[in-house]
């Protein structure tokens, strides 16, 4: 079978353009002053937006694979079947998979902005009607997020400089107040910290030393982070109180640097990126989030790992392989 291109449905473009549109929707309501209109076509662009970073990467990624028809149309398969496409909750998970400034809140943000949407549009709820300004602001600041994956800025997105570029100034605000809120947060815990005696510091570390044992895991889980359990370089020195807390982030993005293949198994050499957007001592309890935070913090949030990986392949009757991960 010749190979054929994946359909222009959900080509990465197509879709960039149509969230495009689809904002110039949101601000023509917004400029009749239909807040909620504006909200509706927003979180609806938004969901384009993410389908088309997805697809950038591969168009596979936003593809309903749970439907083969799908699957067969998308490649470019003359079929009478519509291309079915990912939800809006797996299209944000996925990006937090796979694009590691993408946080867990701002995930969380974008599911329950489409679940307001749904909400809006097929039940007698007015789930936009409470909306304020602050939703606006997290709105652009998580599709900022996921135009960086692209390389974009808010104006490349709108095709519009004067309006992209206030958006802009909002965003680099709503950090710089996240970032003052950090380095309060900093300085609290420090003093509260050089406020008590041994004692209370010596109790202090026995708790910390329960929660490695015992609540690490689920707390890592409970934020929606995975931990890079294979090196030390998750540790690092709390600004607080000097004691050893550790970085969260997404799963590491892995970068093949050299293969090697005999005939009973692969070795690879491979480079992991590990971002994290989160940082937590369990001494003192400082908890910042987002990397520009711990970075204006003084916690260095990016560290790469490398590591060898080897698959075993076993061989069968018939000639046949299979790969067994080791």
């Amino acid at each position: 079978m010749t190979h054929k291109e994946f359909s222009k449905s959900v080509h990465h473009e197509t879709l960039l353009r149509k969230s495009r549109v689809y904002m110039e929707r949101a601000f023509n309501a917004k400029d009749s002053g239909d807040d909620e209109e504006f909200a509706i076509w927003a979180s609806l662009s938004l969901e384009l937006l993410g389908k088309s970073l997805l697809s950038k990467i591969n168009p596979i990624l936003i593809i309903d694979t749970k439907d083969p028809l799908s699957a067969i149309a998308s490649i470019g398969i003359e079929s009478e079947n519509k291309i079915r496409t990912i939800g809006a909750r797996e299209v944000y998970q996925r990006i937090q998979k796979i694009h590691p400034v993408f946080s867990h809140n701002f995930t969380l943000f974008c599911i329950e902005a489409s679940e307001q949407r749904n909400s809006e549009l097929h039940s007698g709820t007015f789930a936009f009607q409470k909306n304020s300004i602050e939703w606006e602001d997290k709105f652009f600041h998580a599709a900022s997020r996921i135009l960086s994956g692209f390389k974009y800025s808010v104006s490349n997105w709108l095709e519009n400089p004067p309006l992209g570029d206030k958006i802009s100034v909002k965003i680099e605000n709503i950090r710089n107040t996240e970032i003052r809120v950090g380095k309060a947060e900093v300085e609290e815990k420090k003093g509260l910290w050089a406020k008590m005696n041994k004692n209370q510091k010596k109790e202090a570390k026995e708790k910390a030393d329960d929660f490695y044992l015992s609540q690490f895991e689920k707390w890592i889980q409970n934020i929606g982070g995975t931990i890079h359990q294979d090196s030390e370089n998750i540790y690092r020195r709390c600004p607080a109180c000097k004691n050893e807390g550790f970085l969260v982030g997404t799963d590491p993005v892995k970068t093949i640097l050299s293969r090697y293949e005999s005939q009973s198994f692969l070795l690879s050499e491979v480079l992991e990126e590990y971002s994290a957007f989160a940082f937590f001592c369990p001494y003192c309890t400082l908890e910042l989030e987002e990397d520009f935070v711990l970075e204006a913090a003084g916690i260095d949030s990016y560290y790469t790992h490398e590591t060898t990986e080897e698959r075993c392949l076993k061989t069968y009757p018939m000639g046949t392989q299979e790969e067994d991960h080791r």
